[in-house]
């Protein structure tokens, strides 16, 4: 649904996997707590 509307809106698609696979590093600025309660394999949380 998001997808949908995204385009329609004219943003652009984008691929996180992708991302990642050329480097990109995902930050999660959530609680450690919240980390702990699950989060992206390769994210990387900074306290």
């Amino acid at each position: 649904m998001f997808e949908k509307l995204k385009s329609a809106l004219g943003f652009p698609t984008v691929d996180y996997n992708e991302l990642i696979a050329n480097g990109a590093v995902l930050i999660d600025v959530r609680t450690p707590q919240e980390y702990n309660s699950g989060h992206s394999r390769k994210s990387k949380i900074f306290l």
